[in-house]
């Protein structure tokens, strides 16, 4: 069974008692120097839970909830993946046309040195 410190006031739990510390000196180490000095704002509640919700109304604790456990992370579905493929061949596709641009460019510088080359020469 845990045991809980909770302020009364604000019900909200701040602070777990274990089982070899007195509530005296889980208040006065833990408790107290962050939640405020006063003795009987605290009181302690006992669950099976391991971290504790309180449901509360009207000031007044009426039960104790699990706290919703995080869900799994799920699998990318088909279109996902299929987005994922259609970026990375986006991708691929545009590295290979910025190739064939750098290509074509010193193709071209290529052919204007061979130009000059045989215009200096006075083959053309």
């Amino acid at each position: 069974m845990n045991r809980f410190v909770y302020n009364k006031s604000t019900l909200q739990i701040v602070g777990k008692l274990y089982p070899h510390i007195p509530l005296d000196v889980e208040l006065e180490l833990n408790v107290f120097p962050n939640y405020g000095v006063n003795k009987t704002d605290y009181d302690v509640i006992e669950t099976d839970i391991e971290m504790p919700i309180l449901i509360i109304q009207n000031g007044e604790i009426l039960g104790i909830e699990r706290p919703v456990p995080e869900p799994e992370p799920q699998p990318p579905s088909e279109i996902e993946l299929l987005k994922q493929e259609n970026a990375v061949l986006q991708l691929a596709i545009a590295e290979t046309i910025e190739k064939q641009e750098v290509d074509k460019i010193n193709n071209q510088i290529a052919l204007a040195e061979v130009i000059e080359t045989l215009t200096i020469k006075g083959v053309l």
